[in-house]
């Protein structure tokens, strides 16, 4: 098995925490340690409250402050620092409604009401908080991440994906077989919720990138605690995308100064090809690129808690975030969606096995085919489009070890 920085955890036991149900505070760069383990809500209790005594703000979803069996944990955040609980736009929308007339935890809905109107342990985050260029970044990424949802969706065509005639369980069956478990999960989703022939709105994908932003802007410790699988699924599939486009960033950067041996042309290829033309490529030097990381680094952690509703028991997973990742986002922002400038229309790309094998150990530079989005002048790669639906992130595991494809 190839060697993978971003995920070595995961393989070998001295990157794991001895005590799995602990929140981790040490700062690493672009490192993530994943637990899991039985978990009583009085353990539960206790490492929620050990992210805030170490300065962690919490970013709950809907289904933790309505599901009665966990109404405890918030006895936390009642007592804890100002504005310690953060509820992004998409979690305030959910729960306003039963914010004001709650058909269940009544008082915990009263003691919301009353610290959003006092500013005291709990307040509001919305994309409004952050700047235009924030807005433009998150903006991409959120609509990567949607595009998962549409998959098992008919087309105007009145076909579906790949092809298909629209037949539920088939299209499911045969996104399980190209993407992955996680992707159909995703997907079934999309279909279910749909309205008028789209996916619900993106509130899981918002809520996570809020939080994503008020760590990266600001340096905050956050975790998201949820009882909602596809919160917990969107956070590792976005801190994988950062990850991926941070790293090609830097690799951009390395080419430029001649840190890679340049390996002649791809030729275009008939079938799937995501560039326009031919493009020109590098040898890699390492399966996870940690010689181009910085050595001299500040991170925050970002740490996802998900309980099952029906189950005692907790996955956490811990990611440690460069947040020199911000000068790749504002490329990402300043460019309409690359992320590189150094190689002027072209874009830098550290993965590219949806090519075919003749791709292997190779870095690509080229022009993107893209799809235009519809604000802040953004384009979505097909190359990012690939990676986004597919469930096997660069040689790594999925955590959830009872879920992997």
């Amino acid at each position: 098995m190839k060697h993978n920085f971003t995920n070595s955890h995961i393989n070998d036991d001295a990157f794991r925490d001895r005590n799995p149900l602990r929140s981790l505070g040490d700062h690493r760069r672009q490192t993530m340690e994943v637990h899991e383990g039985p978990a009583t809500i009085a353990e539960l209790n206790s490492i929620v409250s050990d992210s805030l005594r170490q300065g962690f703000r919490v970013l709950p979803d809907a289904n933790v402050a309505i599901q009665p069996s966990l109404l405890s944990l918030w006895d936390a955040f009642v007592g804890g620092p100002k504005r310690c609980c953060i509820l992004t736009g998409p979690v305030f929308h959910e729960l306003r409604e039963w914010l004001d007339n709650p058909y269940r935890n009544h008082a915990l809905a009263a003691r919301i009401r009353s610290g959003l109107a006092s500013k005291s342990w709990v307040s509001l985050l919305g994309t409004d908080s952050f700047d235009e260029m924030n807005q433009a970044w998150a903006y991409y990424y959120t609509r990567l991440l949607w595009l998962r949802r549409f998959l098992a969706l008919p087309r105007a065509d009145a076909l579906a994906y790949d092809g298909l005639k629209y037949e539920p369980a088939k299209v499911l069956s045969r996104i399980q077989r190209n993407f992955g478990l996680r992707t159909m999960r995703i997907a079934k989703k999309g279909r279910d919720e749909a309205i008028d022939g789209y996916p619900a709105p993106a509130n899981d994908e918002t809520h996570v990138i809020l939080g994503f932003m008020l760590a990266l802007t600001t340096g905050t410790p956050i975790t998201f605690l949820t009882a909602d699988y596809d919160v917990y699924e969107t956070a590792f599939k976005l801190q994988y995308l950062l990850d991926t486009h941070y790293r090609s960033w830097l690799v951009a950067l390395s080419i430029k100064r001649g840190g890679y041996i340049h390996a002649g042309t791809l030729k275009e290829q008939d079938g799937y090809w995501p560039f326009v033309g031919d493009i020109d490529v590098y040898k890699k030097q390492s399966g996870d690129f940690h010689e181009i990381l910085p050595t001299d680094y500040a991170s925050v952690p970002i740490q996802v808690i998900y309980r099952p509703p029906s189950k005692e028991y907790v996955y956490q997973f811990v990611v440690y975030v460069v947040r020199d990742l911000n000068n790749m986002l504002w490329t990402k922002a300043q460019s309409g969606g690359r992320s590189t400038m150094q190689h002027g229309d072209r874009n830098v790309h550290i993965e590219l096995g949806m090519i075919g094998p003749r791709s292997e150990g190779l870095i690509g530079v080229g022009i993107d085919k893209v799809t235009p989005l519809d604000r802040y002048n953004m384009s979505m790669a097909n190359v990012d489009e690939n990676i986004v639906f597919n469930s096997q992130e660069r040689n790594s595991l999925w955590p959830m070890t009872e879920d992997r494809d």
